[in-house]
């Protein structure tokens, strides 16, 4: 692929990504917690364990590739003077805030969830906490996409002055 090619698809590339994380974002918060949330302490920590590994592996990757996308326009818009470089740089930065909560908060959220000496009794709040700290990523990761629109709209194919 070459260069032009390349600068014209990573707008799309990066709302797509943005837009997947966020749709992913929506299905755990909408579904799949809660359903986890329902269940008996011991039964969503199963479930929990049974979901959760698959949840992360798919979504995680989707997540970085966002990241790293949404830099690349961010860069790019940047470096040719694109109008758009601002909602660019701010999509960049909340979705560089989504992938900052998982080694401060995920992390070690989700290994408590898969000890299997976890407390029944702290199941709730536990997943409680998780719900909470997943819908302020899920909301970040939808404001980043929305910003990132904005600035493929401002900032045009190429990400410079004048374009559409």
């Amino acid at each position: 692929m070459n260069r032009r090619r390349t600068g014209a698809a990573l707008p799309a590339l990066a709302v797509a990504a943005s837009a997947a994380f966020t749709g992913g974002g929506l299905l755990t918060q909408t579904v799949i917690v809660p359903s986890w949330r329902r269940l008996e302490p011991g039964a969503a920590l199963e479930a929990f364990r049974a979901a959760g590994g698959a949840l992360g592996g798919t979504l995680f990757p989707v997540e970085i590739a966002a990241a790293l996308l949404l830099g690349g326009a961010a860069w790019r818009a940047y470096r040719n003077g694109g109008q758009g470089r601002s909602s660019w740089a701010l999509a960049c930065g909340c979705m560089a805030v989504t992938v900052a909560l998982f080694p401060l908060y995920f992390a070690g959220a989700n290994h408590d969830l898969l000890d299997p000496g976890f407390a029944p009794g702290e199941v709730r709040a536990a997943l409680d906490g998780w719900y909470a700290w997943n819908w302020a990523r899920t909301g970040l990761a939808a404001v980043a996409t929305a910003l990132a629109v904005v600035g493929a709209a401002r900032g045009g194919p190429g990400l410079g002055k004048g374009s559409p």
